[in-house]
């Protein structure tokens, strides 16, 4: 069962005179549950076509459906309040509030819609993460890779429908890019969460269950098997 539909996504963008076609006529399913990776090349379209399905950038032209509500069709406080409870983003920069604790940073979205938050499961996230000993500290005292593990508690507390991930381990070492890894790995098996995570690195590519290559704004290879995509 799809959870997220796309269809036939447009995104042209204006550098001087030129126009850059990031989409050129994309269509998508996301399968429920399912953990998929976007690669390809640098200006392939593949942050692009996550924010557009997230609901971050409108497309030109196109319909994206999250179940069977069209996001391309909604104003933007509706849009706005849909992502807090249906949508979990991961972006490559970590866009915590500097005011705020950890702790006060992951629950900001349940504040704004009056929602109780369930405590042991967000428990279970910081410690998957190792930020159980860091959830009182502020942003500015943690190292880079502490801000991008806060940032995906952050997106994966309100239990999303689905996670969109813009290059999760880009600023991470190798041990802690395993962890999150294997914490994706780890909530599509046990409750089913499903995953669309943006990579260049081919090798955390093979870790989800499809792999989609795009090139020049167009979906080139779409496999459950090995993929020879260049990133």
């Amino acid at each position: 069962m799809a959870v997220l539909r796309a269809k036939e996504l447009t995104k042209i963008y204006q550098a001087g005179k030129v126009s850059v076609h990031a989409l050129n006529g994309i269509s998508v399913s996301i399968g429920k549950g399912s953990f998929t990776a976007v690669i390809g090349k640098s200006g392939s379209g593949k942050t692009t076509l996550l924010n557009v399905l997230s609901g971050l950038e409108i497309p030109d032209s196109g319909t994206v459906h999250l179940g069977a509500v069209e996001l391309t069709g909604l104003k933007d406080r509706k849009m706005a309040a849909l992502r807090r409870k249906k949508i979990g983003f991961v972006f490559q920069k970590f866009y915590l509030i500097p005011e705020f604790t950890v702790w006060e940073n992951i629950f900001i979205p349940f504040y704004l819609d009056d929602k109780n938050p369930d405590m042991d499961y967000v428990e279970f996230l910081l410690k998957e993460m190792h930020m159980w000993e860091r959830k009182d500290f502020f942003p500015g005292e943690l190292s880079g890779g502490e801000q991008q593990r806060a940032a995906i508690v952050r997106a994966l507390a309100n239990r999303p429908e689905i996670l969109f991930a813009d290059e999760p381990t880009g600023n991470l070492d190798v041990k802690n890019s395993e962890e999150v890894l294997a914490l994706f790995q780890k909530l599509q098996r046990q409750i089913g969460q499903t995953v669309v995570m943006v990579t260049h690195d081919l090798d955390i590519a093979r870790r989800a269950d499809r792999i989609i290559c795009l090139e020049d704004g167009k979906i080139v290879s779409d496999t459950e098997e090995e993929n020879e995509c260049e990133s």
